[in-house]
Order: structure tokens, then sequence, then C-alpha cells
């Protein structure tokens, strides 16, 4: 996305000065005529306008207990009770996770960012914590029969 508006941004700062409307050269859009300034302006406050699923972050808000429970074979699971605790980051843009348990007798912290992209209309996730050195990403949508509840 950052790449695609990067060009759209460059493209329009170009072609301001121009008689008409310039046409896009990128690949993807080639032969598309190019959005005016006031139209680019427009789409970026509608992308940036936090929406429904922005709001629905305010369920998750504030400090939870958790069990944690993972398997590292076949039978019983292994448990962990921690602590969870969720804030809005950003006018409500974001939603911030920082966890905190017990893992093996060792201490495990993690953070999580929770994010809905209006231009992908998919829900992004970062996940970093104190047993790797690599952020985790996600993103994907929300099947609404399985969604739960509070």
């Amino acid at each position: 996305m950052f790449r695609k508006m990067t060009t759209l941004v460059l493209a329009a700062a170009l072609g301001a000065g121009s008689a008409g409307r310039t046409q896009v050269l990128s690949q993807e859009g080639q032969g598309k005529p190019m959005p005016t300034p006031d139209e680019m302006m427009q789409m970026w406050e509608k992308l940036s306008t936090p929406g429904p699923q922005h709001a629905e972050f305010q369920e998750a808000v504030g400090n939870w207990n958790t069990e944690m429970k993972w398997w590292m074979g076949p039978g019983d699971p292994q448990v962990s009770a921690g602590t969870s605790q969720m804030e809005l980051l950003l006018a409500g843009r974001y939603l911030k996770e920082s966890y905190k348990c017990d893992m093996q007798g060792k201490p495990f912290e993690g953070i999580a960012v929770v994010g809905y992209d209006n231009y992908k209309k998919k829900y992004v996730t970062t996940w970093i914590d104190s047993m790797s050195t690599g952020i985790m990403m996600m993103e994907g949508t929300r099947d609404e029969a399985t969604r739960p509840r509070p």
C-alpha cells in the first residue's frame, strides 16, 4: 500500500502543474486517469477515518486474567495463567495488548497491535514477544457467524 500511495503522491505532485489529467504510468494503473489532488485528499481522509470495525476494539479494553493452553505433542496441554492489558492507540485506530505469563517456568511477555486496514478491508496484527527476535505479521477477515460476543 505504501508503494502505491507513494506512486500516487509523486504522480500528483509531478502532474499538478500540467494541463488536464495526467495518466498513471505504473503497471497496476496503466491508462487510468490520475486522481486530482482534491480527489486524492478525499480518498486519504476516507481511508484514514476509523469505522465500525475500529469502534469494536473498545469491547476489549481493560485488564484481563487469561489462561493459555498449548500442546507440545500428543497428550494433555501445558497451562499457564497470565494477564492481558488492552488499550486503544491513536484515537481508537489500533488496539494494543500487553500480555504477561510464565511459560515453562520462565517469564513471558508479548505485545500485539491490532488494526483494521480500511484499504485492504482486513484486520492486521503484529506480535512480538520475549521468546523470539522476529515480528509476526498477520492479516485476515472475520467470520461473523463464529464471532464471540461479550
